[in-house]
């Protein structure tokens, strides 16, 4: 008696995950047709609705696909703690992890914080934080630029065949046989040689949309939290990579 009980049990139990797989694969393929977005992954979540992730940003549905969410969800306690934010963060975190070793880094020799910071070339607040990286480096703090070109990757409506010119031009940098140097030519006004390779600035370039970057510099940790959404200086930016901790 007591086994077959246990075998009803497991068969509903498997019944049970078979259904909501389903469900989850009907709502990603839903969205992916109605959105052009990627699915990453589909998981329960603790405010009881399904937490989609998708290569763009995280988004919510009811459990029977009928409802889209496209908002932040927070902890309905003290510190009203931001889910989404966390999750975006996360995921950041992962990417940049990945793309790291692909940053224009100026190393602080007495590292106490990293910071990456989304970085245009002709930012003029970029140009002022470059110009200071002594300070930044002396304060303890790794400077690693995250190449975002505010004019995009692709020339609008060339169907991702054609790239903009600042993207051109900061992969003059990036593929340079040293990319720091070639930077500090490039913010001292000087030019460098045409040079192309593969390198990572789209996916700098759409962690930072990922991440709602929409000016640059936009700081950020290397757990893919906010640190400053502008240009700070030196002593301000340390204390806040101190309040973020």
């Amino acid at each position: 008696m007591k086994l077959k009980l246990i075998g009803s049990l497991i068969l509903a139990s498997l019944s049970l995950h078979s259904y909501a797989q389903d469900l989850q694969d009907t709502i990603a393929d839903k969205l992916t047709n109605l959105t052009g977005f990627e699915i990453k992954s589909i998981s329960e979540h603790e405010s009881g609705l399904y937490e989609i992730v998708t290569d763009r940003t995280v988004m919510y549905s009811t459990h029977d696909g009928k409802h889209l969410i496209n908002g932040q969800i927070h902890r309905f306690e003290n510190g009203l703690l931001n889910l989404t934010a966390e999750r975006k963060a996360e995921e950041a975190a992962k990417e940049i992890a990945r793309i790291k070793p692909s940053f224009v880094s100026y190393k602080a020799p007495n590292e106490k914080y990293e910071a990456v910071v989304f970085f245009d070339t002709t930012c003029g607040f970029c140009k002022k934080m470059h110009r200071e990286m002594s300070q930044y480096n002396a304060a303890g703090i790794t400077i690693h630029y995250a190449i975002w070109p505010r004019q995009g990757v692709y020339l609008p409506q060339s169907n991702n065949q054609l790239y903009t010119q600042s993207y051109l031009n900061m992969q003059s940098i990036v593929c340079a046989k040293n990319p720091e140097m070639a930077m500090n030519m490039v913010m001292r006004d000087e030019t460098i040689d045409k040079a192309e390779c593969k390198n990572e600035i789209e996916a700098s370039y759409n962690l930072g949309q990922w991440l709602g970057v929409a000016g640059t510099p936009a700081i950020y940790s290397t757990n893919g939290r906010l640190i400053s959404r502008g240009y700070a200086p030196a002593e301000e930016l340390l204390g806040m990579f101190k309040g973020a901790q």
